[in-house]
């Protein structure tokens, strides 16, 4: 993690940003509607476990949701229970284990003039484990090793907005989000009450069908970040602006499929607090900039089975902080890959699991003492009902 989110006591990993739910919006509109009424059940499980610079981890979690969808509105909930735990190695061993927050989404769409409105709202109730123990402090973990870095924090409100409109062989769309945090209590210390900043995202998305078989998306997010605000509303840090591109390319000669991503993520200077609780930029950024790429090809073995195999990779840039300073972050390189299969017997049941081993090669940071080479795996095994 890099500085300014080591030190915010934020979570971000943990939830889904305003950018993250509105670029599903938008492509949600780019998919179209839900052809009938529908209810979805999903369950399952999530496994992580990773070991490496002197310490190890595991987190395991029963990921539960149901949602309704109609052609022009749709409602869902989600939560999980589960476990986590890690050994720091230089102190006792953390662990979690409980409710991790719901989640309640809501949507409506309709169609004006051919464009494809969608509007979305969704609360992040805080009824996980978030209040944390001196003996649970240590299982909160880095977000490339584990799905959930904590498993509860505050009320927020997620708004989004967006427009689709597609032309035929390629469609705009466009939108606007706002995540609005609530304050919570991190720890058993009274005094150290967190109310990470709002997020306001705007974003815009074109996908284009080169052939029958061939399509492009491009999408383009820039994040604006408030203050995160310590016990009493003093402000701590406010967050470096943030711009996020990505381009995907989809091959589909079925029974084949390929994907390709890449994606860049630009991280501007944090603002901290300083002698006299003003806010002014780091001397340095504290945020290092961010490549991802993603390699999926699949295969339709027949009208019940579908197998692929996946390769992910994601570096992370060293800070501008040099060595030996708290702030400093040595940044990281993760390599993922494995196989997935999923059984679909009948339209209404389905079932997938996937295995991904990694291998991240970590450098000095606020979370990782020393450089080194971590080894995990990441798990998951899905279950899908309709009716």
């Amino acid at each position: 993690m890099s500085g300014a989110r080591g030190d915010s006591g934020g979570g971000r990993g943990r939830r889904l940003t305003a950018a993250a739910i509105l670029l599903v919006g938008i492509q949600a509109g780019a998919a179209g509607p839900a052809a009938a009424d529908e209810w979805t059940v999903r369950t399952g499980v999530h496994a992580d476990a990773w070991s490496g610079v002197g310490q190890k981890g595991h987190q395991i979690l029963a990921p539960t949701s149901l949602a309704f969808d109609t052609p022009a509105w749709g409602l869902s909930v989600r939560t999980a229970y589960g476990t986590s735990e890690r050994d720091p190695a230089t102190g006792p061993t953390g662990s979690i284990t409980g409710f991790t927050d719901t989640t309640v989404s809501g949507y409506y769409r309709l169609t004006v003039s051919r464009i494809e409105l969608r509007a979305g709202l969704d609360l992040d109730l805080p009824t996980g484990v978030s209040r944390l123990r001196t003996s649970q402090i240590a299982a909160v973990q880095d977000d490339d090793l584990v799905l959930l870095r904590r498993f509860g924090e505050g009320f927020d409100l997620n708004g989004s907005l967006s427009a689709y409109r597609n032309f035929g062989a390629f469609g705009l769309g466009l939108g606007v989000g706002y995540l609005r945090t609530g304050e919570y209590d991190p720890t058993s210390d009274p005094n150290d009450d967190i109310d990470p900043g709002d997020e306001l995202t705007v974003a815009a998305l074109a996908d284009v069908y080169a052939t029958d078989t061939i399509r492009l998306i491009l999408r383009a997010a820039y994040t604006y970040f408030t203050a995160d605000e310590r016990r009493g509303g003093v402000d701590a840090l406010r967050e470096g602006d943030e711009v996020d591109l990505l381009v995907t390319t989809e091959w589909r000669p079925e029974p084949w499929w390929v994907a390709v991503t890449l994606r860049g993520i630009l991280r501007d200077k944090a603002e901290r607090a300083n002698a006299v609780g003003q806010l002014v930029p780091e001397s340095r950024n504290s945020n290092g900039d961010e490549i991802r790429g993603r390699l999926t090809a699949g295969y339709i073995l027949n009208d019940v089975w579908a197998v692929s195999g996946t390769v992910e990779v994601r570096h992370v840039a060293a800070n501008d902080f040099p060595a030996g300073d708290p702030l400093h972050d040595g940044g990281r390189t993760k390599v993922a890959f494995g196989p997935s299969v999923a059984w679909t017997p009948t339209r209404t049941f389905g079932a997938e699991a996937a295995f991904r081993y990694f291998i991240m090669d970590v450098k000095q940071s606020p979370f990782f003492q020393t450089d080194g080479t971590i080894h995990g795996v990441h798990v998951d095994v899905r279950l899908t009902y309709r009716f």
